[in-house]
């Protein structure tokens, strides 16, 4: 018998009578196995970290006239959506120094989608090393953050005379580079 040598202390720990019960088990004739285990602390709620991170932006906002945060908390506070597709060349297949390299080959793909040659679909089921290439490069909807950085801030970056369907590219990300085609941006 083993009781929690190795238990947290928390607010719901066992009762002493718990422990009176498990030790007079313990050395009783062995008739059934016996084993006790000690209940978990409760989860942190949802959120807990959130208030953190608000409460010391309010602090350290405060204390430099606001502005010390903005960036950071603007951005955690986007909660846009996108639909995209991509096609990703991945530095596994095409590696820095190759000819040709990933760069290289996405702004030839991209030469030849703009030019009418391949559809972005077909480019992507053809050349893309994600598994999204089934799709078309199709990667679904998703929230501002899901992504990673490079990509993410190409997808949600709106410029003015550039219509969505434009492809954008290629983007650097430690996978390879992508060719992207953002078809919605919107709120939630």
């Amino acid at each position: 018998f083993f009781f929690g040598a190795n238990a947290v202390p928390c607010a719901s720990s066992p009762p002493q009578s718990m422990h009176l019960v498990c030790l007079a088990l313990a050395f009783s004739p062995p008739i059934l196995p016996v084993t006790v285990v000690a209940p978990r602390c409760a989860a942190p709620r949802a959120g807990l970290l959130d208030n953190i991170v608000v409460g010391l932006s309010d602090s350290v906002s405060g204390a430099f006239g606001g502005k010390a945060m903005g960036k950071v908390m603007g951005y955690s506070k986007d909660d846009r959506i996108a639909r995209a597709s991509h096609i990703l060349l991945s530095f596994d297949a095409y590696p820095e120094g190759s000819s040709p390299d990933s760069e290289a080959m996405a702004n030839g793909l991209k030469a030849k989608i703009e030019g009418g040659d391949f559809t972005f679909e077909f480019a992507a089921e053809k050349f893309s090393a994600c598994q999204s290439a089934e799709r078309g490069g199709d990667l679904g909807e998703f929230k501002r953050g899901a992504m990673v950085p490079s990509f993410d801030e190409a997808v949600f970056k709106v410029v003015e005379d550039e219509p969505l369907g434009t492809i954008l590219g290629p983007v650097k990300t430690q996978f390879g580079h992508h060719l992207i085609k953002v078809v919605q941006r919107g709120e939630p």
